[in-house]
């Protein structure tokens, strides 16, 4: 008997072994697939709530168009506008010129969820105003809320609304490429957020690929969308640094890089930047080791 079960276990070892190094293997190629396995999710249900999210059916994403295309109309700053919308309704407003084929476009596909559109009656009350500076082309257009955002909280729409302009597409496909190219950039950054990090990936991607993460903005024509994204890569990119005593400078520059931007997309989002020097702490303490100088204890020992 006992040689029996000596030959069995003989024979279980090395399949043993061998299921082990098979399980290794694969985990480690589902986790040099889980970067590209996250941003596929991503760009999955991107495109399906893109499909069945109504234009206009996103907070302040009137106003946001409107600042998006005052950008591109030369408005890089907002200024004091006469004009008057559902929601900025009284004086002091704050925007800048806007297209006739947008406040058109907003006018069509208001449904009253997003109150900063303008009235239905906005073109024929200001379209003419001598005090404005409207032309044949744009309108001064209240914008309040999304005055104060910087054009690189706008920089994946800026493209698609450049692109629709010089290429003459209607507003409708010109917003919707808008969306497309956001969940592009958006999946990019999910992408190198999760390559960042050496360990965690998998609960990482769960959490990156969650619902309530991915709806509306992922895509949506928001500054929130551009800073979500890299408030989310910035995260990812300080753990990395972290959890790597050896982080070389090229990683620490890329996290502040993201960080000073992620602080121009949402301003409120800029004291997040000092969690950016937590990064330091480990690599400070293996230089200080590597440097300390060797005690007398220690000098006798050797």
């Amino acid at each position: 008997m006992s040689d029996a079960s000596d030959a069995s276990d003989a024979v279980s070892t090395p399949l043993t072994m061998f299921s082990r190094v098979a399980a290794s293997a694969a985990w480690k190629r589902l986790n040099r697939l889980m970067p590209a396995l996250a941003a596929a999710v991503i760009l999955a249900m991107g495109f399906v709530l893109i499909a069945v999210t109504s234009a206009g059916h996103i907070p302040d994403v009137w106003a946001h168009t409107y600042r998006i295309d005052g950008i591109v109309n030369g408005d890089v700053l907002a200024r004091p506008v006469d004009s008057t919308s559902i929601l900025h309704s009284g004086s002091g407003n704050v925007g800048g010129c806007v297209s006739r084929d947008w406040i058109r476009f907003s006018i069509d596909h208001y449904d009253g969820y997003d109150p900063a559109a303008v009235n239905a009656d906005f073109l024929e009350r200001y379209g003419t105003n001598s005090t404005s500076t409207a032309n044949t082309t744009c309108v001064d257009t209240p914008y309040n809320n999304a005055a104060v955002n910087s054009p690189a909280a706008y920089l994946p729409q800026l493209a698609a609304f450049a692109i629709g302009a010089t290429a003459t597409l209607t507003p409708g496909t010109t917003y919707v490429l808008a969306e497309i190219i956001m969940l592009l950039v958006y999946a990019g950054c999910m992408f190198a957020a999760v390559a960042a990090l050496p360990r965690w990936r998998l609960p990482t991607a769960l959490l990156l690929v969650s619902p309530p993460l991915i709806f509306r903005y992922s895509f949506a024509i928001s500054a929130d969308s551009m800073a979500q994204a890299l408030c989310l890569l910035f995260a990812c990119l300080l753990f990395s640094c972290m959890a790597d005593p050896r982080a070389g400078n090229g990683r620490l520059t890329a996290l502040m890089t993201v960080g000073v931007l992620m602080g121009m997309s949402k301003f409120t989002f800029t004291p997040l930047l000092l969690l950016g020097f937590l990064a330091l702490i480990p690599w400070h303490s293996a230089v200080s080791e590597s440097t300390a100088v060797p005690s007398a204890a220690d000098a006798a020992r050797a």
